[in-house]
């Protein structure tokens, strides 16, 4: 029983300064009143690429140039009067030209550069973690400092307990829930970013929280029917008008 205790005891410590690390790594010093985040980086700080992406979209439904169909199929609301202002939405604009619906862009969009380029922008600006190998062993050093007493101490179901939390505490970044994937000034950002407008509301919460409930459900629909009608391309409650079609 003293062995179980102590080897109890062990574990608890280790686990415990293994989260202060971590809360440690997640800790940024940059002048907060400097950050100003674009919605689309709020987007992704929250739930990651799709919701970029999910973004996007209700960015180019804003200004009236997309579309959306009942049975969610995007299309170019006025092929003359396209004016993407970055290389995402000019990307996106271009598959939606094609025909598609929101899942399927995002199913093509995974893998995509632009992704990459949006994650290492946010970690250039510290709102984002990326840590080396060398800080997750860093992290999780007192557990492995424990796994290693646990060796010796021959409790079975404490050691693997050990090297299963050791296990998750070198799991990559990737790995992780995007709570923990954020600094401290990604968590502010977060915190302070008012759902005022369609888009701020999709980028906190997804499709869902879309405003206009018909175009709400048309965006989540992840089907494709042929001949669908066109419902709307407004960020108002309201839907708008998308303008006249570029045929």
């Amino acid at each position: 029983m003293t062995e179980f205790l102590l080897h109890l005891g062990v574990l608890v410590i280790a686990a415990g300064a293994t989260v202060a690390l971590r809360v440690r790594q997640r800790l940024v010093d940059v002048p907060l009143a400097d950050l100003a985040p674009s919605a689309v980086d709020v987007a992704f700080l929250r739930a990651g690429w799709e919701r970029l992406v999910e973004t996007t979209i209700a960015v180019l439904m804003r200004r009236k140039e997309v579309r959306i169909g009942r049975a969610g199929v995007l299309s170019l609301a006025n092929h003359r009067k396209l004016k993407p202002r970055t290389e995402l939405e000019r990307v996106i604009l271009t598959r939606i030209e094609a025909g598609t619906t929101v899942k399927t862009l995002k199913s093509t969009l995974s893998d995509h550069a632009l992704i990459a380029q949006a994650r290492m922008s946010l970690v250039d600006r510290r709102l984002l973690l990326s840590l080396t190998p060398a800080d997750r062993l860093k992290a999780a050093s007192p557990l492995i400092v424990a796994t290693v007493v646990g060796v010796f101490l021959l409790n079975a179901a404490l050691t693997l307990l050990t090297f299963a939390l050791l296990v998750i505490a070198l799991l990559p970044v990737h790995y992780l829930p995007y709570a923990a994937r954020r600094t401290t000034a990604g968590d502010y950002m977060i915190d302070n970013a008012s759902e005022t407008d369609a888009v701020t509301m999709v980028a906190l919460e997804g499709l869902g929280a879309y405003p206009d409930p018909v175009l709400a459900k048309a965006l989540r629909n992840n089907t494709r029917v042929g001949n669908p009608g066109e419902i709307g391309c407004a960020s108002s409650p309201s839907g708008g008008g998308c303008g006249s079609g570029g045929s």
